[in-house]
Order: C-alpha cells, then sequence, then structure tokens
C-alpha cells in the first residue's frame, strides 16, 4: 500500500495531468481511503468532481445518512458531486434498496439537504440485478458497471444494461477495464493499454481504473493523456480475439465468485468473511469435477444454460462433461511431462486419478447419451490445450493452475445447472453428489496458483 504522502503525490499529479473524476467509497479500507483523499484534496477540491458510496447493504436509509456524514467528514467537504449505492450484487438487493426507509430514501434526502448533487449505484456481479433495478423507473444520474472486451462474451453488461441506461436518459460509469485482477494481462492475452483504451471507447461518462502501484497510475495515465478512441472495427477485432477464452467468465471472476464482494456486505447477507471460511482439508475425494464446461460455449459447443430447458440441460451437460473430462487429463498428462513445479504436478496426478471415476459414472447413468459423443474434446478444450503446449516449461505451471481456476469456476457453475434444472434424476443426484468436490477442486486451484505465481491470482488491483 502506498504511504500517506505517495498517495497524496498521485493525487495531486493525476489532478495536474488531468483527472477530475475520483472515486471512492464508505467502505474502502474501513474509511481510510476517504480519510487519505480527503487530505490530498485540501486546496483541490474545487478542481474535481468527487463521489464516493453508501454501503448499507440492505440496511436502512438511516445508516445511510450516518455513512454519508462518516464521508463528508473523512472527504473534508460539505458536499458530494457523486453518491453511489455500493455493490447492488445479491438477487434481492433492488428489493431492499427500494423498500420503504430503505437506502433510496437517503438518496432523495441528501439530494434534498443539498448534500449531494447527482446519485446513481453500482454492482459487477449479474446485468439481471442491474436491469432489476433500472425496472423502478428511479431517475439515477449514473449506473456503474464492469466494461470491457471479455464482457462481451461473458453475462454481458454491455449488450444488455449499457443501452437501458443510456435509453433511460442516465450516464454510464464503467469499471474494471482489465477485469478486475487483470487475469488476461497476466496471462499475456492482452494488454493493459488495449483494456483501458476498449473501455474508454465505448459511450461513457468515464471509465474508473483502480491502481496499486505509482508505475501502474503513470501507465493509465499515459492511455489518458494519449487517448484516441478505437473504431467499431478496432473494438470488434479485440472482442473477437479475446472472446474464445472469455467465454467461460475466468477475465471476470466477480461475476461468478464471492472473491471480489465486499466484507460489509458478506456479513449484512449472512456470509462469513474469507477469514471465517473453513482452512482447506487436501484429501483424495471419491468423484472429482471437470474444467473448462463454459469455455466451449465461446465456440459453439454446447452448454448447460440456466435458463435452458430441462430437456436441454441433460444432454449439453452430458456433452460438455464427457469432453472436458478428456481434455482435463490430456493437460494433466501435459503438465507432468514438462511441468517442473511442486504443487502443479501434484494437482494434475490428483486430475488423472480423479477423472476416470466421472467417466465411468456418466457411461453408467446415460450410456446412450454418452455414445452420441463423437468428439473427443470440444474446440474450446483443443484451444486451451495447444495455449498449454505453446508456453516454455518456465510457464507452464503457473499457466496450467491459474487455467484451472477458471475451469473449475464454469465446472461449478455448469454442475449447479444440472443439479437444479436436470430432468434426469440420476445425473441430478450425479451432480449435486459432486458439487462439494468440485468447490473443493477449486480451492486448491486457487492456493496453489497464488503459491506457484508469488501471487494472488484472483486479486483485485
Amino acid at each position: 500500500m502506498l504511504s500517506n504522502s505517495e498517495a497524496t503525490r498521485v493525487v495531486h499529479e493525476a489532478i495536474d495531468g488531468g483527472v477530475t473524476f475520483f472515486d471512492n467509497a464508505w467502505e474502502y479500507h474501513d474509511g481510510m481511503s476517504e480519510e487519505r483523499m480527503g487530505r490530498a484534496l485540501r486546496g483541490y477540491r474545487d478542481k474535481v468532481f468527487l463521489m464516493t458510496k453508501v454501503c448499507t447493504h440492505g440496511r436502512d436509509a438511516d445508516v445511510g445518512m450516518k455513512m454519508l456524514e462518516d464521508s463528508l467528514r473523512r472527504l473534508q467537504t460539505d458536499h458530494l458531486d457523486l453518491w453511489q449505492i455500493h455493490e447492488v450484487i445479491y438477487y434481492n438487493d433492488p428489493d431492499l434498496c427500494f423498500a420503504p426507509s430503505g437506502v433510496i430514501e437517503a438518496l432523495d434526502r441528501a439530494k434534498q439537504q443539498g448534500k449531494v448533487r447527482f446519485v446513481g449505484f453500482t454492482g459487477h456481479k449479474d446485468p439481471a440485478i442491474h436491469l432489476k433495478m433500472l425496472s423502478h423507473n428511479y431517475k439515477f444520474d449514473t449506473v456503474q458497471m464492469p466494461l470491457n472486451p471479455f464482457d462481451d462474451s461473458y453475462h454481458s453488461f454491455a449488450r444488455s444494461v449499457l443501452p437501458e441506461v443510456r435509453r433511460q436518459g442516465a450516464s454510464v460509469i464503467g469499471m474494471k477495464s482489465m477485469g478486475g485482477g487483470g487475469e488476461a494481462v497476466k496471462a499475456n492475452v492482452i494488454t493493459p493499454q488495449e483494456s483501458l483504451r476498449y473501455a474508454m471507447s465505448l459511450p461513457v461518462l468515464t471509465t474508473v481504473s483502480g491502481i496499486d502501484s505509482y508505475d501502474v497510475f503513470r501507465q493509465n495515465m499515459a492511455v489518458a493523456q494519449n487517448f484516441v478512441p478505437m473504431s467499431e472495427a478496432e473494438m470488434e477485432a479485440l472482442r473477437a480475439r479475446v472472446g474464445a477464452s472469455a467465454g467461460d467468465g475466468r477475465y471476470e471472476l466477480y461475476k461468478s465468485t464471492k472473491v471480489y464482494d465486499a466484507a460489509v456486505g458478506r456479513m449484512t447477507h449472512h456470509f462469513p468473511p474469507a477469514s471465517e471460511l473453513p482452512a482447506l482439508k487436501r484429501r483424495a475425494p471419491t468423484l472429482c469435477g471437470i474444467a473448462a464446461l463454459a469455455a466451449l460455449s465461446a465456440l459453439g459447443a454446447p452448454r448447460p444454460s440456466q435458463s435452458a430447458p430441462s430437456s436441454h440441460v441433460d444432454t449439453d451437460f452430458i456433452t460438455a462433461a464427457v469432453q472436458t473430462d478428456n481434455a482435463e487429463m490430456d493437460m494433466a498428462r501435459l503438465e507432468l511431462q514438462r511441468g517442473n513445479g511442486d504443487e502443479a504436478m501434484s494437482f494434475a496426478k490428483r486430475m488423472l486419478a480423479d477423472h476416470q471415476p466421472i467417466a465411468v459414472a456418466l457411461a453408467r447413468i446415460a450410456p446412450s447419451s454418452v455414445a452420441r459423443v463423437t468428439e473427443r474434446e470440444g474446440p474450446g478444450d483443443r484451444l486451451a490445450l495447444a495455449r498449454l503446449k505453446a508456453l516454455p516449461p518456465t510457464d507452464l505451471d503457473q499457466q496450467y493452475l491459474i487455467g484451472q481456476v477458471g475451469g473449475h469456476l464454469a465446472a461449478v457453475s455448469a454442475y449447479e445447472t444440472e443439479a437444479a434444472h436436470g430432468n434426469n434424476a440420476a445425473l441430478r443426484a450425479f451432480a449435486t453428489g459432486t458439487l462439494p468436490t468440485l468447490r473443493e477442486h477449486l480451492e486448491v486451484a486457487f492456493e496453489d496458483a497464488r503459491h506457484v505465481g508469488g501471487d494472488n491470482p484472483l486479486r483485485a488491483p
């Protein structure tokens, strides 16, 4: 973390360099982010558009108004230019926001008292939640959402939410231009400059870009100061280039996991904080899951869908499961042949040992459906395997494990879909029984990727 003096230096240099929009939230670093920004903006307040967020997470308007007073005191100002509801990411959040005495009432009070000029809301989980907020036809001035080249291929905000926000006359604020944790940048799929320039080329009021070092600040400033919008052809070419690997959500983990969800929201929604999660038990399961199911969808192969009719879920699930089961074993063999890291190779051995029971179980439950799977691997699996083969041995261990994180996230989603919506009782039972092991595999892959890479592979900047 930057020191107080370094933080002030970044703020002053940003303003001098032309940055006018400043993002914050009541809960960031337990209030420290607002305190630091308040100190840095002494003498500069009139030069910036200052935004912070209220973090009621389902609590009432009185809690929100107290948070507003906290934010004004920390930021050393008598008003905010923009006050947004933070992290509307749970499916019941819109109902809680618009309930009698909910946080929407706090927005109205704050505007009436002259303490905020504009109001909005933010979220990063599911476009459907944003659309539910917008269905109330409340006069939001702004709506903040993740916008980047990968979004087009996976639960897209740009396709569904952005047009509705503009139709209602509100302004769009983009965030997570590099996917939150920069997974695609780390995997050399895209450059920071491409991601940020793409996001800034969308029809947005501004793009919020997080920084965790002075070097990243200077990198992003250079993009902004030399910004030339991408043409539609350039944007389409970039979406096409990253689409094959982005379709399973591996580069936007905030949409499918709780890794990015704020601690206060977890508490109010009765989810345990990360520090209280059970310790990982590394035991050999009787049956494991598969990786990279959702990668198939980007290339046209069948994939289980939360909204698909149940008669289709079973057959799509079997096809994806069989093909990725084969691919998972091939990837594990590749790691054992060319890798040199103990953790990655141990994980690969576990995958080889665990996937044979899956094939046996599927063939026993639905032999005729399994027999109709004519291709050993799906196109997404073949692409992923080809990328691993092209890596030098020094990079293989980490990239293999990072791929396992994204793949197992997709596998959990696919098994949950089958368990909830499948038509075949035996397949539903199989999916339900396998889910605990899949989740354990995901945690093992995450921990191993972090250790191999020397950093958290899912860390947000």
